[in-house]
């Protein structure tokens, strides 16, 4: 027995939804399948970039949740992180900081396309003191090198921001040669 069609009957509600379904597929092979626009960024910026610190980058544009792209830091930085909770508007990144000088943090494609770069420079750490003894008070700044003496200054940054020297008595002072606490 051979199969018969019969003809389908429409209403104008029918109608109006092929017409519909016909132009979102007219538009969507327009624009190269519908995968929607491609990442792109605005600003971005970088805060907390100091020795021994996490640096956060901020990538602020459109579509940061759909591309596949990725934060690559050139200097003295150690793994990149995206930050869990983005937007489509603005994605987050970590990094620690390692060294001194320059680096250059850069968003880029799966393909390698630059999308944007950024210029931050590290200074050497410094710790500022406030010293007083009665009516005699004042400050100083102490400057580090963590290219001279990596280990003994993270030692050290790790007491001062653990706050271990807060309310320290300095009991010998030598002009140019100790200061002993």
């Amino acid at each position: 027995m051979k199969p018969t069609m019969k003809p389908m009957s429409y209403t104008k509600s029918h109608t109006l939804a092929l017409a519909l379904a016909a132009a979102t597929l007219s538009m969507v092979g327009g624009c190269g399948g519908g995968g929607g626009d491609p990442p792109s960024v605005a600003t971005m910026s970088a805060s907390n970039a100091s020795y021994g610190r996490t640096m956060t980058i901020s990538v602020n544009g459109s579509a940061l949740t759909k591309g596949d792209f990725k934060v690559i830091v050139e200097g003295p930085c150690g793994e990149v992180s995206r930050v869990s909770g983005g937007t489509d508007l603005l994605q987050q990144f970590t990094c620690r900081v390692s060294g001194l000088g320059l680096m250059i943090p850069r968003v880029r494609t799966a393909d390698g396309l630059e999308l944007a770069s950024l210029r931050v420079d590290v200074p050497a750490p410094q710790v500022s003191m406030t010293v007083g003894q009665g009516l005699r008070s004042g400050s100083f700044v102490v400057e580090l090198d963590p290219v001279a003496a990596r280990v003994t200054v993270d030692n050290y940054l790790a007491y001062v921001n653990a706050g271990f020297y807060r309310n320290t008595l300095f009991h010998r002072v030598v002009a140019n040669f100790v200061a002993q606490a």
